[in-house]
């Protein structure tokens, strides 16, 4: 009789032990069906964000200003409408213009700082559209305002909606910008411009003194205060020339030093190696800054002088060995400060 008993109660408590195991399994189940569900929906939202960043960022004018971002109205409409050509749980994915550009909103234009990983929206020519797709509850969610996703089984837990955003930052690199400074007679609009292609000297020390003023470029550090006369390495020509330091935007028709000369061994390599990298199909595409007036040919001479455009120029020839250093441009496209498009053609994603 008592072993009948013990039987019993033994199979009772097997029964309580198959029952909790079977929540838990049923729970566990539940999760992973749910969590898939998340997954697939979030990847949905970063196939949006992604496209429409990258549409986005195609349509940015790179012209800079006061108010840069309120000339962006192509970029934003590219982004919002890439985006709806994407679902995410079974609807279209929806962005708001976000004109104002709150760092909260859908679709936010300004310079990506890789440094810090944010968004600077205060710079003067923007290169970059940040997308935020949301299925969430956030603020400054789409002009559809989605809701969050439901769950299927986690309202058995009382677990009935999950919010979930993601973002995309596409860039349009800066074309390369290198500190050398010629004058207005280069741009072709100009009167009395030079026939291109030309070859351009630098003064260098017991060179030829016969140039035309129009024939010598010199190096610029952008500024009214220095008068890029170190030319040697870890200068901050050096530094400007290898995109270790970044390249004023800012300073069309203000008024900063030039000079001539060619500089150190280690300056004179760092071009040569910047135009060998940096060409294509045998020329080398950069901005370069465009003067009112043209660097002095004598080589101690600082000069102050205007920045008053900004020129794509296509080089095709650098000689830095001989005692005669020169640039061969074959052409260039001038631009005014008001014009001037400093972004590359090919976007890419930084984040």
């Amino acid at each position: 009789m008592d072993a009948t008993r013990k039987l019993n109660n033994e199979r009772g408590i097997s029964l309580v032990y198959v029952a909790i195991a079977l929540t838990a399994l049923v729970g566990m189940a539940a999760l992973v069906i749910d969590v898939g569900y998340f997954y697939l929906v979030r990847g949905q939202l970063q196939n949006a964000a992604d496209s429409a960043a990258l549409a986005g960022v195609s349509g940015l004018k790179g012209i800079g200003g006061v108010n840069p971002y309120s000339n962006e109205s192509t970029a934003r409409n590219r982004a919002q409408y890439f985006a709806q050509q994407n679902k995410a749980e079974g609807s279209t994915v929806m962005l708001d213009l976000n004109t104002g550009n709150s760092l909260a909103g859908d679709i936010v234009i300004g310079c990506w700082n890789k440094a810090t990983n944010s968004m600077d929206t205060g710079c003067f020519r923007p290169n970059s559209v940040e997308v935020i797709a949301r299925r969430s509850s956030d603020a400054g969610a789409g002009v559809a305002g989605p809701t969050p996703v439901g769950t299927m089984f986690g309202k058995i837990f009382n677990f009935d909606t999950v919010n979930i955003r993601t973002i995309a930052v596409a860039q349009r690199p800066p074309k390369p910008t290198i500190p050398l400074a010629h004058c207005l007679p280069i741009c072709p609009d100009e009167p009395g411009h030079l026939t291109l292609p030309k070859t351009f000297h630098f003064k260098a020390p017991g060179g030829n003194d016969t140039y035309s003023a129009e024939e010598v470029m010199g190096w610029t550090e952008f500024s009214a205060t220095s008068k890029a006369s170190d030319l040697g390495p870890n200068s901050v020509i050096d530094k400007l020339l290898t995109q270790k330091q970044e390249i004023p935007l800012d300073v069309c028709n203000k008024v900063v030093y030039t000079n001539t000369g060619i500089g150190s061994i280690q300056l004179r390599n760092d071009l040569l190696g910047q135009y060998n990298s940096g060409k294509v199909s045998g020329s080398w595409k950069v901005i370069l800054p465009i003067y009112s007036d043209c660097p002095a040919v004598n080589q101690a001479t600082e000069k102050l002088n205007t920045l008053v455009r900004y020129a794509e120029a296509e080089v095709t020839g650098i000689d830095t060995n001989a005692s005669d250093p020169t640039i061969t441009i074959s052409s260039v496209t001038c631009m005014d400060c008001a014009t001037a498009n400093f972004l590359s053609l090919t976007p890419q994603l930084v984040k």
